[in-house]
C-alpha cells in the first residue's frame, strides 16, 4: 500500500505556492473493524518530498480524489449501519439499444494503470524519435536518476514508440508535481528537453469546445473564460486555429460560459485520430514528430529526399493518410479524422445500400412503367367461354419459345398471352387448322375500347398478336412434317377407324410434342 497525503492549504493562482501542512499517512483493509481505514504515520520518519505541489491542477486533482475517498467511507458506513438491511445484488445490466460504433483507429495496446493513480505523459520538445536516442534500460536509469531512489520507487512508465510518448504512473503527488511542466534529460546521445502534460481521468471531469479568438493563448484564455455554476480545471488552444478545449470538473458539462462576459456554446469534443502532416504517417501528432525530415513527402507520400532543407522536385498531390482524400494529412477539412463516428454518419451509413447486397426486385406492377408492358388497369381480362372439345380437355401447356421466329416476348406478355386466348391449345391447331387457330385466338380476345389514354396498350397488342400468328405458323409446318414421316396406322374397318381415330388424336398429338 503507497502512502497518501491530506493536504490542508490550496495554492493561489498567481502567486508563490503555500507551504501544505502534509500528514503522513496509510490506508489499508482492517480485518477486524472489516471496513477501509486510515493509519496515521506521525511518528515514522517524514518523506523527502513533503513539499508544495506546484502544479494547481494536480493539487485539484488530489482534493477531488480525497473528497471521493471520504464520500464513499461516508455511504459505506451508511450501509452498514445495524437495523438497516439492503440487497446485496447487484442489479441487472441493462441492455444496449444499439451497438457501439467502431472506431476507425486504435492505438497499440499498452500495459493499463490503476484507476487511482497520476497519470503523467511525457511528450519530447525537439524532433527526436525516443526508440532510437537511447540504449536499452538507459531511459529507466535517466528518469530514476532524476526523480532520486526514493521516489523513484513510486514510479511506473511505459514507451509508446508508435506514438513517441512516454506515458508515467505514480500513486504519490509529489512524484507526479516533479513530471509535470518542462525539463531536460540527460542521454549518452545528447539531452532531450521533455515536457509533463497531467492526464485527467475520464470518470471525473468532462471535456468542451468553445470558438474564441485567433489571438489567444492558452495562457490568456484562463483569465477570459468562466463557468460560475463550476470549476474549469484546464484551458488548452488547439493549435493556431481559433478553438479551444476545455476541462470541466465533474462528468455535467455546461451548455454555456462567459467569454469576455460573452455567453458562447460550448459545444462537444471529439478525439481525433493522431496523424502527422509532416512526415504523412498515422500514429502521431505534428508536435511529437520522431522524423520530420525524412525522405517521404508528407503531402502527396512519394519518395522526394530532402536535401540542403528543400525537398526535391517532384509531382506532388496531397493524399490524406487517414481517409486518402485529396487534401493533406491531419487536415481540418478531413471527414475520418475522429476515432469514432458521430450519429449523423451512423445514421447516414444505414440509409445507404452495404457492398455485395443485391438490390430489391421491384414488382412487375411497378417496374414495367417504362413501357415494356401494359399496366393491368390498361387490359380487359374477360375471358371467353371455352368451346368444342377445348372445354373437355382443358386448359393445355403453353408452347415453347421460338427459335426462329420473330419477336420475343417477355415474361409478362406471355402471362397475358394465356389469359387473353386460352383456346391456342394444341389440340385446337391440330383439330381446326391454321384457320380455325387464328379464329379461336381472334375470338377470345377482346378490343379495349376506342379511348386516346389506351393507344398504346392496343399497339402492344397487335405486336404480340402478330408474333403468335408467327409461332403458330412455325409450329404447324413443323407438326405436318412430322405427320408426313409417321407410319400409316393399321388396316380397319370404316367403323372402328372412326372410333379410334377420335380416341388416339390426343396420344398421337402428345407424342409429336414430345418428338418435337
Amino acid at each position: 500500500m503507497a502512502p497518501t497525503h491530506s493536504l490542508t492549504a490550496r495554492p493561489t493562482p498567481g502567486h508563490a505556492p503555500v507551504n501544505t501542512a502534509v500528514s503522513p499517512s496509510q490506508r489499508g483493509y482492517d480485518p477486524e473493524e472489516m471496513a477501509w481505514s486510515t493509519i496515521s504515520l506521525a511518528g515514522e520518519e517524514v518523506s523527502a518530498a513533503a513539499e508544495p505541489l506546484r502544479n494547481e491542477n494536480l493539487f485539484r486533482l488530489v482534493e477531488r480524489r480525497s473528497q471521493r475517498r471520504k464520500d464513499k467511507m461516508a455511504a459505506a458506513t451508511a450501509q452498514d449501519a445495524p437495523g438497516k438491511q439492503l440487497s446485496k445484488q447487484q442489479a441487472p445490466a441493462s441492455r444496449r439499444e444499439k451497438e457501439p460504433a467502431k472506431p476507425a483507429w486504435k492505438p497499440k495496446p499498452l500495459p493499463k494503470f490503476h484507476p487511482d493513480d497520476f497519470v503523467v505523459v511525457l511528450k519530447p520538445r525537439s524532433a527526436v524519435e525516443l526508440g532510437a536516442i537511447f540504449q536499452p534500460g538507459e531511459l529507466a536509469l535517466s528518469l530514476r536518476t532524476y526523480l532520486g531512489a526514493q521516489l523513484a520507487a513510486d514510479f511506473s512508465f511505459v514507451l509508446s514508440l508508435e506514438q513517441n510518448l512516454i506515458p508515467a504512473s505514480t500513486q504519490n503527488a509529489y512524484v507526479a508535481d516533479r513530471i509535470l511542466g518542462d525539463f531536460v534529460m540527460n542521454f549518452a546521445k545528447g539531452d532531450v528537453p521533455l515536457h509533463g502534460h497531467l492526464k485527467q481521468g475520464d470518470e471525473e471531469v468532462s471535456y468542451g469546445v468553445v470558438s474564441i479568438a485567433n489571438h489567444e493563448t492558452s495562457e490568456t484564455l484562463k483569465g477570459s473564460i468562466q463557468w460560475r455554476q463550476g470549476t474549469i480545471l484546464d484551458i488548452g488552444k488547439s493549435g493556431t486555429s481559433n478553438r479551444a478545449r476545455l476541462t470541466f470538473a465533474g462528468k455535467v458539462k455546461p451548455r454555456t460560459v462567459l467569454y469576455n462576459s460573452e455567453i458562447i456554446t460550448v459545444r462537444p469534443y471529439l478525439r481525433t485520430i493522431p496523424s502527422c502532416g509532416l512526415c504523412g504517417t498515422v500514429g502521431h501528432r505534428v508536435d511529437t514528430c520522431p522524423n520530420p525530415n525524412q525522405d517521404r513527402c508528407g503531402l502527396c507520400g512519394l519518395h522526394a529526399p530532402f536535401v540542403e532543407g528543400m525537398r526535391a522536385p517532384h509531382e506532388c498531390n496531397a493524399k490524406c493518410a487517414v481517409c486518402g482524400g485529396g487534401h493533406a494529412t491531419n487536415s481540418r477539412d478531413c471527414a475520418a479524422k475522429y476515432r469514432t463516428l458521430t450519429k449523423l454518419d451512423a445514421r447516414k451509413g444505414k440509409n445507404k445500400n452495404p457492398a455485395g447486397k443485391p438490390a430489391k426486385r421491384q414488382p412487375e406492377h411497378i417496374a414495367g412503367t417504362s413501357g415494356d408492358s401494359p399496366r393491368r388497369s390498361d387490359v380487359n381480362w374477360t375471358r371467353a367461354a371455352p368451346t368444342g372439345r377445348a372445354e373437355k380437355q382443358g386448359a393445355a401447356a403453353p408452347p415453347p419459345p421460338p427459335h426462329g421466329g420473330q419477336g420475343n416476348p417477355s415474361r409478362s406478355q406471355q402471362q397475358q398471352t394465356k389469359r387473353l386466348s386460352p383456346g391456342n391449345s394444341w389440340a385446337d391447331i391440330v383439330k381446326h387448322g391454321k384457320e380455325g387457330s387464328m379464329s379461336t385466338g381472334a375470338s377470345t380476345s377482346t378490343s379495349p375500347p376506342s379511348s386516346p389514354s389506351r393507344s398504346a396498350a392496343d399497339s402492344e397488342l397487335l405486336n404480340l398478336v402478330a408474333s403468335l400468328k408467327a409461332q403458330n405458323e412455325m409450329l404447324l409446318a413443323k407438326i405436318e412434317a412430322i405427320e408426313n414421316q409417321s407410319t400409316p396406322p393399321p388396316q380397319s374397318s370404316p367403323h372402328a377407324e372412326v372410333m379410334e381415330s377420335e380416341a388416339a388424336a390426343p396420344a398421337t398429338l402428345e407424342s409429336s410434342f414430345n418428338a418435337f
